[in-house]
């Protein structure tokens, strides 16, 4: 019987996130919209900007350029009364061809210009003549060309004026300008709309010429009154095509001319519009789907999460609730009580393995079932329950009451269990009970303190009954005491280190050690490495009992210097809890400075597998940067003992390549362990790198390993791990021996 475990509540819990999502999507939907209006409208806001800065700089650039010419023609003008009549002509031409006038002349009171090129012409009824007579500037136009007229300071009747000509075609090229990708233009106006100087053709000028227009249009008479009174403005000039024109045109510094700029509004967006239109698009098309979607996976996962409770909280041995279901219920129950309302009970059924193979599993499972029934109907209170766990375990939540009492209730209840045995005699069973304390405690946690309770119950004919007490934290309470007497210990300098020697495979000779921590307890006697190492790294205090082995280093070695004993490389190890602060490696230095060592008499040996995770890896190539920057060594430990990565020995500069001893558990029965070896002390002599194999107890291996060419060997085979005085005397008499030999 399938029974399921699904409530309003969950029901509920699924529409809330539907809801959720619809109103995000929606939410999604007007944020993306929105963002493409603003973007647009933006963009339209930059394009009127940057046409602003275009007009302004060109009409600069117009008026820079009139000045220019009026500054030239003053210059000229200035010089004519100084010259004899026939010198005027070639003085004249000389200054054309340097200011690139295409025609130069002088005219008199008469208005009849001689020009220096071509015939004369008369402009005594131009308005710019008599301008021209006054002191003033003037220019004007006449079919492709321009006119310039400044006046002769000091002329006489027939030199009242200086006349220049340029053709508008060198105009046109002075305001064209880049401006836009090429798709602006520009023309001067007079202040009755005239063209004076056309535009150069461009893509919208046709679309300007298809357009019929007429002189009553809003924008047609805001811009006549704006160029009457000559004041500068700006307005959207549409086409028969929809598209839009900008229109900007300002004041020129001269015959109240106007230099006008035309470029399409779209010029800028045109490249936006795309994104903004799929932006639109995609908002419309894909954002429903995205709700199907999501709506769609809600329900599969809603599906998927109904079978997997079905399948977790029915327990299909019992027929009745697993103990998952029994933890979650629980949790609710024990949040909402008050502390202390129940007790947590484990109920195991002795010898169900014997049961299952004298009787069979059929029995052994309708056997659970009824146990379940038994204890089902015993939890009938509010609040009570009970479920089956691992195998033959059960667990119930019960109402909390004086222990006593609960005693005698779970007493009953392995009375009615054992009346079900009936062939393989009466069913016992082991309880474990977990009284709460004021201290707050999960369901899950209170299961294990009933487990620990009952397993920790003595061996017993008859069933039994066991409360959790603080009897049980005992080892808890060992453990905490020990790390006390650990940093005592380091505090007070109770650890002493021991030195295993290193053999050279050529010589023979000792040729350095590794620094090992030891620790005689004052009461527990000799404590294994073994044991209170990982205390130190689970808490913390790994760092400090790495800096104290260093120190004894340190001294070990300034005492062989001082007394003239011959020098041998040391190793220390560097746990992981240093590279969470690359930093610490200043003590390190400081205390070695302090002694007097040169560092290349000090290995730090760094393990491979805290070289092989991420951030670690990062840290450790600083660290052995430091490391090799204050001129110390660095050995890669235990190399083999997991995945290792052969990259760390292109990515990392090691000195040294210490093998695992794991490859010499054995003594070589299988030939693949040799040749990994032989590669492993090839490769590291192709990279330069030494090696040195730890673990080593037999002759074979030994043998082997100077065959292939490995540096070191470090093992039971030569030496142990020994006080510093034994190896004191041994190196002295692997000298005297060397000596001897000699």
């Amino acid at each position: 019987m399938l029974v399921k475990y699904r409530n309003f509540s969950q029901y509920k819990t699924t529409i809330i996130f539907l809801s959720c999502a619809f109103v995000f999507f929606l939410a999604l939907s007007g944020m993306m919209i929105h963002n493409a209006v603003e973007l647009r409208r933006s963009i339209n806001d930059l394009t009127e900007t940057y046409l602003s800065d275009v007009a302004d700089e060109a009409s600069r650039s117009v008026n820079n350029r009139l000045a220019e010419i009026f500054g030239s023609m003053r210059i000229i003008a200035s010089s004519i009364p100084h010259l004899k009549e026939a010198e005027r002509g070639p003085f004249l031409a000389e200054k054309a061809e340097i200011s690139d006038f295409i025609n130069m002349g002088i005219v008199g009171d008469d208005g009849i210009v001689h020009f220096i090129y071509g015939e004369s012409y008369n402009i005594k009824n131009n308005p710019l003549f008599t301008s021209s007579l006054d002191k003033d500037f003037r220019a004007g136009t006449e079919g492709k060309d321009i006119f310039y007229i400044a006046p002769i300071p000091g002329g006489d009747r027939d030199s009242r004026a200086l006349v220049a000509v340029k053709t508008k075609r060198d105009m046109q090229e002075l305001i064209a300008g880049n401006f836009f990708g090429g798709e602006g233009s520009t023309t001067i106006l007079n202040q009755k709309g005239d063209l004076i100087v056309p535009p150069l053709k461009k893509k919208h000028s046709e679309l300007i010429r298809k357009s019929n227009y007429q002189g009553t249009e809003d924008w047609a008479v805001r811009m006549l009154d704006d160029l009457g009174k000559n004041r500068q403005g700006r307005f959207i000039l549409p086409t028969v095509s929809g598209r839009g024109i900008y229109i900007d045109y300002r004041p020129l510094a001269i015959n109240g001319w106007f230099l006008a700029i035309a470029v399409p509004t779209d010029i800028i967006a045109s490249h936006a519009e795309i994104f903004i239109a799929r932006t639109f698009h995609g908002t419309f098309i894909l954002i429903p789907i995205l709700f199907l979607l999501t709506a769609a996976v809600i329900g599969i996962q809603n599906r998927c999460r109904i079978m997997v409770e079905n399948v977790s909280f029915y327990d299909p041995v019992t027929d009745g609730v697993s103990n998952a279901c029994f933890l979650v219920r629980a949790r609710k129950i024990l949040n909402k009580a008050p502390r202390g309302s129940f007790a947590v009970a484990s109920v195991n059924l002795r010898n169900m393995g014997l049961i299952n193979e004298y009787e069979g599993r059929m029995y052994g499972d309708g056997l659970l079932r009824k146990v379940y029934d038994i204890l089902n109907a015993e939890a009938a209170k509010a609040g009570e329950m009970a479920a089956r766990g691992n195998a033959a375990t059960f667990y119930m939540l019960m109402e909390n009451m004086a222990a006593e009492k609960l005693l005698k209730r779970l007493k009953g209840i392995a009375d009615k269990i054992e009346k079900l045995g009936d062939s393989m005699g009466p069913i016992r069973v082991d309880v474990g009970i977990f009284l709460p304390s004021d201290e707050p405690m999960t369901a899950e946690e209170a299961e294990v303190c009933a487990d620990t309770a009952r397993k920790s119950a003595e061996r017993s004919y008859l069933s039994t009954f066991t409360f959790y007490d603080e009897e049980f934290k005992h080892k808890q309470h060992e453990a905490v005491c020990m790390l006390n007497d650990i940093e005592r210990a380091i505090e007070e300098k109770k650890l002493t280190i021991y030195l295993q020697p290193k053999v050279c495979t050529r010589t023979g000779r000792v040729a350095g050690a590794e620094a090992l921590v030891r620790w005689k307890h004052p009461k527990l006697g000799f404590v294994s490495p073994s044991v209170f190492i990982p205390l130190c790294e689970k808490n913390g205090i790994i760092a400090r009992l790495d800096l104290m082995v260093f120190k004894e280093v340190c001294e070990v070695l300034s005492g062989w210097k001082e007394a003239g004993m011959p020098l041998l490389p040391i190793s220390v190890n560097l746990s992981r809890q240093h590279l969470k602060n690359p930093s610490f490696f200043a003590d390190y230095k400081k205390t070695a400075d302090a002694a007097g060592i040169d560092p290349k008499f000090i290995e730090f040996e760094l393990t491979e597998s805290l070289m092989l995770e991420g951030n670690d890896f990062k840290n450790a190539r600083q660290v052995l940067s430091e490391i090799h920057k204050a001129g110390f060594t660095c050995s890669l430990d235990d190399f083999g003992s997991g995945y290792s990565s052969f990259g760390l020995l292109k990515d990392l500069h090691i000195d040294c390549l210490k093998l695992d001893g794991i490859f010499f558990v054995n003594r070589f029965e299988t030939p693949e362990t040799k040749a990994v070896i032989e590669s492993i002390v090839s490769l590291a002599k192709r990279l330069n790198i030494r090696t040195v194999a730890e673990g080593v107890e037999y002759k074979e291996q030994a043998d082997f390993l100077r065959s292939v060419g490995c540096d070191l060997i470090q093992g039971f085979y030569y030496y142990r791990a020994v006080p510093v005085k034994e190896f004191e005397r041994i190196i002295l008499e692997d000298r005297n021996k060397s000596a001897g030999g000699k």
